[in-house]
């Protein structure tokens, strides 16, 4: 009680100040925004230089909103994750995705990518209970669980030969539940990617529908244009199972972007 009538006074002497104080808090905020801004485009520049095939999406929200994939990915995964569900995250780069989204619901999270230096980020700053990171090589991996309610697999189809990215999507579709679901996403190349690391490029929504379509009967395509890019989602149920196949090539190494 005589805490609630000390902070009433406080703000009672404090009202006259407002404009000042309110003009110092905008100054403040644009401030931070401008040097996070910063930070996050030092970052981005500085990535492709700093020896680490994986994105730290920490550094998204720093440059939000110009940047939020990492939030994007979350937010569409959590849409399908039912409270209890088990989830199988492929090539979970720095974790982002897995600690700050699909933990939330998921009973358990199997979480992998091929870099070790990936995993060791992700336990550090997204360990939790439900979620297992570890590393693992997509192309020989026998997952943890037999079958998993969501399996999300962003940016990667790029970056592997276009075989073993049809042998991964054959692969996950075995994993699935019967009412299970594929949440994916892959880099249009029409700005110009690198083609040193993307080895799958995909020039038009047809060429991409046709290939994920040869694996699962039902395909949901749409977009998402950001500043120099533009990343296409899939969603896809029914996995068209075919005879079992040994992958004979191993995946090109995971870089998650």
């Amino acid at each position: 009680m005589i805490m609630k009538q000390i902070l009433k006074l406080v703000r009672k002497l404090l009202r006259p100040f407002a404009p000042a104080l309110l003009f110092m808090l905008d100054s403040a905020a644009y401030f931070c925004l401008a040097l996070n801004r910063f930070v996050g485009w030092t970052y981005l520049r500085l990535w492709p230089i700093l020896g680490i095939h994986w994105y730290d999406h920490t550094f998204d929200y720093l440059l939000t909103p110009l940047s939020n994939r990492a939030a994007e990915r979350g937010i569409l995964a959590n849409r399908y994750i039912e409270p209890g569900d088990a989830v199988l995250d492929v090539a979970c780069g720095d974790g982002s995705v897995s600690g700050n989204f699909c933990s939330r619901q998921a009973s358990h999270v199997d979480a992998f990518d091929l870099d070790e230096k990936a995993i060791n980020h992700a336990n550090r700053k997204y360990a939790k209970p439900n979620i297992a990171f570890f590393v693992a090589d997509a192309s020989r991996i026998n997952f943890p669980l037999e079958k998993y309610d969501v399996i999300t697999c962003f940016a990667l189809i790029e970056h592997l030969t276009p075989e073993d990215a049809g042998r991964l999507l054959q692969k996950l579709g075995t994993y699935m539940k019967s009412d299970g679901v594929l949440i994916g996403s892959t880099l249009f190349d029409v700005f110009g990617a690198n083609k040193k690391v993307h080895l799958n490029r995909f020039y038009s929504v047809q060429e991409l529908e046709a290939f994920v379509a040869s694996h699962f009967e039902e395909v949901v395509l749409w977009s998402s244009l950001s500043p120099n890019r533009v990343d296409f989602y899939f969603e896809c149920r029914r996995p068209r199972i075919q005879a079992p196949s040994q992958f004979v090539n191993h995946c090109a190494e995971v870089i998650s972007s």
